[in-house]
């Protein structure tokens, strides 16, 4: 081999080495980065923002419990009631072939977001760090409307049940009513059951609001029979169904104070002021019957039961 030949064949076997150097880096570099405890984590909730059950599933063990919930369908629903993002991996605590991870996120509902922050485990096999549960266990309960709120299309579990972390698929079967989301959350790191607070809907506060009008002009018309009206004022000695007029600031401008009272049916309470001006007749000191007419702010509270149609039921 002549010395030009000679510097052209050293020169190729420089060049494969050093490709095949290069090779191994990088496949050393890769190991090393799916062997980070972070790296693990990122995977899942990455998995999960996605709605990738099976590939959140994968990454780790499930635990005892019951798995119903921890389907494609349901994570689907969990994300049309709140998408993950912002996914942020802090710290890393190491104990062995043990490691715990906090880890915050945000929710987005639609009407509102807010922060979540938990706390993940996992144990390392061989090079490789695994989700300790791929699943958070949860106990869902409602003092209030119980009888109205379903998860995921079904009636409310009355064991735990294993959950994908974040919304909690909670529905009420009343558009009276809303979940407030933020209370509802699935957390690995949650130390009690998720109890579920409903409300009135926007959309419910509205339609009661415009039912409250009717029903206070039904009560200052003139064939108004209805002895639970608010038409009295206290310290007066009103005739009973004598009292007439219009309201000058209706329940739906003077404003409407709204709860949900504790019982499974999820009867909504109102209450609040209203305005009229008003002709009544009321008894004087030697009980005459005398014609009074002013202008009176009047109190009220009322019950509504959460179904269709409207009801207004004067009293508490």
């Amino acid at each position: 081999m002549s010395p030009a030949s000679r510097r052209w064949f050293w020169s190729g076997v420089v060049v494969a080495l050093g490709v095949t150097a290069a090779g191994a880096g990088t496949a050393v570099a890769g190991i090393m980065q799916a062997g980070r405890v972070e790296t693990t984590v990122e995977d899942y909730f990455a998995a999960v923002a996605d709605g990738r059950a099976a590939d959140a599933l994968a990454l780790g063990a499930i635990p005892n419990g019951d798995r119903s919930y921890l389907t494609q369908d349901v994570l689907d629903a969990q994300r049309d009631i709140g998408r993950i993002s912002g996914v942020d991996v802090g710290t890393v605590t190491r104990s062995g072939s043990a490691a715990s991870v906090d880890v915050s996120y945000r929710v987005s509902t639609g009407a509102a977001s807010f922060d979540v922050r938990d706390t993940v485990h996992l144990d390392k096999h061989g090079w490789r760090w695994r989700m300790a549960a791929v699943a958070a266990p949860v106990s869902v309960t409602a003092d209030t409307a119980a009888d109205r709120v379903a998860l995921a299309g079904t009636a409310l579990p009355v064991k735990p049940v294993l959950m994908f972390p974040g919304s909690l698929p909670l529905e009420t079967n009343s558009e009276l009513l809303t979940v407030f989301r933020e209370q509802t959350v699935a957390r690995f790191a949650a130390s009690g059951p998720v109890d579920v607070v409903i409300g009135v809907s926007a959309d419910g506060q509205t339609a009661i609001a415009a039912a409250l009008d009717a029903a206070v002009a039904a009560c200052l018309g003139p064939a108004n029979a209805d002895p639970t009206c608010p038409t009295t004022v206290q310290g007066v000695r009103f005739v009973p169904g004598s009292m007439t007029g219009s309201p000058t600031q209706p329940p739906s401008v003077a404003g409407v104070t709204y709860g949900v009272l504790p019982d499974p049916s999820g009867r909504i309470l109102a209450s609040g002021n209203f305005q009229a001006q008003v002709q009544w007749k009321q008894l004087n000191f030697n009980n005459v019957a005398e014609t009074k007419t002013d202008a009176l702010t009047l109190s009220y509270k009322a019950t509504v039961p959460a179904v269709d149609p409207i009801r207004v039921l004067w009293g508490s």
